[in-house]
């Protein structure tokens, strides 16, 4: 059984949590940036099944990660990526993100498109969703994975996080970057609109597109497995055709 064990970067004093898997040597890990009430500790036994070393971040606010009084833009959950990849990835990796997640981790990959192999996107739009500040409350008191929502996510991130999103779109600089990619959409409740969808297929033509009929939002429901068994497809065809 390969150990993942939990690790902590610092990033200008915030401490970021991070699991790490096992996995074998001299072959790029993949780094997993989750959704915004997601915890690292959610995929300690699925991570296994991309079959090398994987990083999970608990981004700023989120997990096990702390949570500063300021400093939710996109730029500062970009740089809490970075102090993960400084500290724990030598060469290149393969980008893999679900929801929320998927906007900072390709801030990251357009800020340092040299370390990136591969994307793979888990239901969300290439841009930074804007999310309305009536709907802090309802979210909050809300459930995820059967957890409420305030055990994943501190409050004051959220509230942080919703005053300083400024709506960035990734679209056009990752589709300049012609990386093997990746894009699920569930079938229900999709923070992917169609229009969204649309201008995937038309920037990314050589993408790898599935659509998740059967999955809400949580694209792990019902099964756990079929979103990192697509990853798994993803990188070994990026790392096949750079060879």
């Amino acid at each position: 059984m390969r150990t993942v064990r939990a690790r902590y970067a610092d990033n200008e004093g915030v401490s970021i949590h991070y699991i790490e898997s096992e996995g074998p040597e001299g072959l790029p890990p993949v780094l997993f940036v989750p959704g915004l009430t997601d915890a690292a500790e959610d995929y300690c036994d699925t991570i296994l099944e991309l079959g090398r070393r994987v990083l999970v971040i608990d981004l700023r606010g989120r997990g096990a990660s702390d949570a500063p009084e300021t400093g939710y833009a996109m730029a500062d959950h970009v740089a809490d990526i970075a102090s993960v990849v400084q500290q724990s990835v030598t060469g290149t990796f393969h980008l893999m993100t679900f929801s929320r997640g998927t906007c900072y981790g390709l801030g990251y990959a357009v800020d340092h498109p040299e370390r990136i192999v591969s994307i793979s996107l888990g239901d969300y739009p290439a841009r930074e969703v804007i999310i309305p500040s009536e709907k802090t409350n309802a979210f909050m008191a809300g459930k995820w994975r059967g957890r409420p929502v305030a055990e994943r996510l501190s409050e004051l991130a959220f509230s942080k996080i919703i005053a300083e999103t400024e709506g960035h779109d990734f679209l056009e600089q990752i589709a300049s970057l012609n990386l093997p990619s990746l894009v699920v959409r569930s079938g229900r409740d999709s923070p992917i609109t169609d229009e969204d969808w649309a201008a995937y297929l038309h920037h990314l033509p050589d993408a790898t597109f599935v659509r998740f009929e059967d999955s809400p939002h949580d694209i792990f429901r019902p099964d756990r497995l079929r979103f990192f068994h697509l990853v798994r497809c993803n990188v070994a065809a990026a790392e096949a055709s750079a060879a």
